[in-house]
């Protein structure tokens, strides 16, 4: 009896552990206050002010991805949705810690980018954009720096990628959604719209 109590425990406690990563790895977002103020400041800088409706995305790279580290902002009602962002392949692996504007770097860029049309492309239905960051992203155009969605954003990818610290997928620069993130910004994304990468190197 003693030893099938232990085993409960055990197990009881197991569980708890493991609902707690999963709630602070996934369903926790992951941008910080830091991260959203540095958006509003280059929103502002860029335009003069901040449009009172349209559309912020920030991308917190100083989080892993494993977590929310997108974060969609109606700047209307204030509403927020977060959502998981693939960074890209050469930038690190479970957390972006280099970046670049360079062509064929494979690497993610920061700074401010202007989201521009919808469009159906190799990669399904994806959202245009134009760097705006003269020194951080201002080749982004010519790179074909989008934001689309593909499959390795997913749970599927976390568990394949256990030993790698449950990260998700990674890109070529891209700013790469689930499916069903992607759909949720396509169906809510207001004008004018702007994204904005962070990184604590910043």
């Amino acid at each position: 009896m003693k030893a099938k109590r232990l085993i409960l425990l055990a197990s009881a406690f197991a569980l708890l552990c493991v609902t707690v990563l999963a709630t602070w790895m996934v369903i926790l977002p992951g941008v910080s206050s830091t991260a959203i103020e540095s958006a509003i400041y280059a929103v502002k800088a860029e335009i003069g002010l901040l449009p009172v409706e349209g559309t912020l995305m920030v991308v917190d790279f100083s989080q892993p991805s494993f977590r929310k580290r997108l974060a969609i902002i109606d700047l209307e009602t204030g509403g927020k949705s977060f959502h998981q962002v693939a960074h890209g392949r050469n930038s690190g692996s479970l957390f972006a810690t280099r970046f670049s504007d360079t062509i064929g770097s494979n690497m993610s860029s920061l700074g401010l980018f202007r989201v521009q049309e919808e469009y159906e492309g190799k990669n399904g239905l994806s959202l245009r954009l134009i760097g705006v960051s003269r020194d951080l992203n201002c080749n982004a155009e010519q790179r074909g720096i989008i934001i689309h969605s593909a499959d390795y954003v997913s749970g599927k990818t976390m568990l394949i990628n256990a030993l790698k610290g449950f990260r998700i997928g990674r890109s070529e620069g891209c700013f790469v959604l689930s499916r069903q993130g992607f759909m949720a910004l396509s169906e809510n994304l207001r004008r004018p719209a702007f994204l904005f990468a962070y990184a604590s190197t910043q």
